[in-house]
Parts: C-alpha cells; sequence; structure tokens
C-alpha cells in the first residue's frame, strides 16, 4: 500500500500482485471527510497512467506527493 497526496486529496492505493485498487479521500471541505472508494480494479500501467493524470491536473498546486508505503 502507499499514500500519495494533493493539496486536497489522499490517494490510498492497495495492491495484490499486479493489481490495484484506489482509495481517494479529499480534504476540500473543513466539515467533512468525502472517502470514496474506486471500482475499478487497475494493472500496472493503467494505475501508472491515472497516478500521471493527478500528477498532471495538480502541479499548479505542487502536483502529487509520496507520502507513506507500506506493506
Amino acid at each position: 500500500m502507499s499514500g500519495k497526496l494533493t493539496s486536497s486529496r489522499f490517494y490510498v492505493t492497495a495492491s495484490t500482485f499486479n493489481t490495484h485498487r484506489v482509495l481517494k479521500i479529499d480534504r476540500t471541505d473543513p466539515t467533512t471527510l468525502g472517502v470514496t472508494e474506486d471500482g475499478t480494479i487497475y494493472d500496472d500501467s493503467q494505475l501508472d497512467l491515472l497516478l500521471r493524470m493527478v500528477q498532471d491536473g495538480n502541479k499548479s498546486q505542487g502536483g502529487l506527493e509520496k507520502v507513506l508505503e507500506f506493506q
């Protein structure tokens, strides 16, 4: 598992061999915590593409930062 952070969202990726799931935690509203489990099961290349798109879409706010990796 690993955690990646933008200025307003936290993404947790969980992996089993070459399949990956994503949990999105939205921190844009200070009064509520939005948590969404992405129903898509990603392969390696799909997860890489998703994270690159998040990185590119958030470049003006600092991009995507890896904050934690654990097993």
